[in-house]
């Protein structure tokens, strides 16, 4: 057996925040609950905003593990996390942001019937270089190197786009050696003066904002052996807009994307407890967050709360309650361009026609620590519909992005047109909307009420709001032609006022667990443009 290292989460999702108040991170563990770090070590959370009502910082954390490799067959034995007494690390991360260097985007055929954002196949850019720049003057790229126990961020780092500078982000390491990776500060502009307008949601010439992603890689320097040693599969970073409602799991996460680009299947046996549960509580919590649908939330909430034991109940008994429930399901893909994926498809069929078993399967083999943080990371991350997206978009629907699970591949890919294309860094946030809040203003309804809610039902004090409570209230404004939130006073408003936005949390008040708007700013706060 050959040694083999691996960082994980293979990807790991950060988040920017306008708060200057510390930062933190979102559970490892499906057990788990978000966390902070202080002095290197684990604290409790101190919620997502701060005394000032700014949405916080996300941070992810990087590890490494030892694996052994058959070098006959290629195949890895998990071993254990390396930790400050096996070896030193010293770890390397790059971030990016290339959006303003990008093509420009636009609808292209997506999964199944939908649509999805794809570049522009005449190769127009969003942005052409002045007389003697280049497209790399639209890049803002930042290289970091960080070893040790317990290091702090080090002086602020920034690129340009432009030739205006833009912070995307630094890193630190805990207590054990781990890395710790922030995102910037939410900020979008312009390197024009004065600033266009923002007339489109995807396309605005002349803009940035300060999301990114890039490669995490490593060396190690195994406890009394000479040399440092690269490790084998590095990780990467994506740096996405913050999540309003974190107590609502997307219906289809990018985990569930991988899984389907990759060809993983269903299990051999369908588990209600492990694979059809999981499904209906993802849809039961977009009631708190989307009133369109509002009947179909609701009943499979109704069903979970009220008939959770004939929903596992596999005999002709439970027909019914399971096909009316499975209809509800359905309707999940009335939310805009959202196509669940083949794999969660047949796990409901078979659910549907009392294919399955009612508790877990004892012979499903137990993932290792590894892999549950590889899969926990993209479970609250936003599988669709890629119009764009939130975190990363369309790209992740391709096999060839992925050198393995959960792993972004660091040589070609095949694109959207067939063409070979190799990766770097900025490329998963780049085919995004630039900047993020003119599209996250305009995508109220059915686009992605899992992370930007349409509504508020309850407020901090949990008492009910109007049922006309809009969770983006202020900031959306009727234009001229009449449509609320598309256009571009609405588009500014976001740009200036998303940190000051509730977020949607769980909360219990007399023993009744709802969902509350948590740190809105007061209105007084808001600077509007009319």
């Amino acid at each position: 057996m050959v040694a083999y290292y691996k960082i994980h989460p293979g990807i790991g999702i950060a988040r920017v925040g306008r708060s200057p108040d510390g930062f933190f991170l979102r559970a490892e563990f499906e057990e788990g609950e978000p966390f902070e770090l202080a002095a290197g070590e684990e604290v409790a959370f101190g919620g997502y905003k701060d005394a000032s009502r700014l949405i916080r910082r996300q941070g992810v954390r990087f590890r490494i593990y030892e694996y052994d490799r058959d070098p006959a067959s290629g195949s890895l034995t998990f071993v254990r996390e390396v930790t400050p007494d096996v070896a030193s690390i010293e770890w390397r991360v790059t971030l990016a942001n290339s959006k303003a260097a990008g093509l420009e985007m636009t609808a292209g055929p997506g999964l199944g019937d939908s649509l999805a954002i794809v570049p522009n196949t005449q190769g127009v850019r969003r942005n052409v270089p002045p007389a003697g720049g280049n497209v790399q003057d639209f890049v803002a790229s930042v290289d970091f190197t960080v070893a040790g126990l317990n290091q702090p961020f080090g002086p602020r780092k920034t690129g340009t786009v432009g030739g205006v500078d833009v912070f995307l982000g630094e890193v630190c390491t805990d207590a054990s050696g781990r890395l710790v990776v922030l995102g910037g500060e939410g900020k979008s502009q312009s390197w024009v003066a004065p600033a266009p307008r923002l007339e489109d949601y995807l396309n605005n010439p002349g803009w940035f904002d300060d999301v990114a992603d890039g490669p995490v890689d490593a060396t190690i320097t195994i406890a009394g052996q000479p040399g440092a040693v690269p490790v084998n599969e590095g990780a990467w970073v994506v740096i996405g807009p913050p999540d309003f409602a974190p107590d609502v799991v997307p219906i289809v996460s990018l985990y569930d994307i991988m899984s389907n680009a990759l060809q993983f299947g269903t299990p051999p046996a369908i588990s209600f407890v492990q694979d059809v549960l999981p499904i209906l509580h993802r849809v039961a919590s977009h009631f708190w967050t989307n009133r369109l649908r509002e009947n179909e939330w609701q009943a499979v909430r109704t069903a979970l709360n009220a008939n959770l034991s004939s929903l596992a109940d596999p005999s002709d008994a439970a027909d019914q309650l399971r096909l009316t429930i499975f209809n509800a399901v359905l309707k999940a893909q009335d939310l805009r361009q959202l196509r669940l994926t083949p794999a969660q498809q047949e796990i409901l069929e078979d659910w549907r026609d009392g294919s399955f078993l009612p508790g877990p399967d004892p012979s499903r083999p137990v993932g290792n620590e590894a892999d549950r943080l590889d899969e926990v990371a993209l479970l609250r991350t936003i599988g669709g519909g890629f119009f764009p997206g939130i975190e990363a978009g369309f790209i992740m629907t391709y096999p060839s992005i992925y050198a393995g699970k959960a792993r972004i591949t660091r040589g070609q890919f095949k694109d959207f047109d067939g063409q070979m294309r190799r990766t770097y860094p900025g490329l998963l946030t780049e085919r995004m909307a630039v900047p993020w809040q003119a599209d996250f203003v305009e995508c109220e309804g059915l686009w992605w009420p899992a992370q930007r809610p349409d509504l508020a039902r309850f407020s901090e004090t949990g008492q009910p709001l109007p049922l006309s409570t809009r969770w983006d209230r202020l900031v959306a404004v009727t234009g001229l032609d009449g449509a609320l939130a598309h256009n571009a006073a609405s588009r500014a408003n976001m740009v200036s006022n998303f940190a000051l936005l509730g977020v949607v949390e769980k909360r219990t008040f007399g023993g009744q667990e709802v969902f509350a708007e948590i740190g809105r700013a007061d209105d007084s706060e808001f600077a509007m443009v009319s």
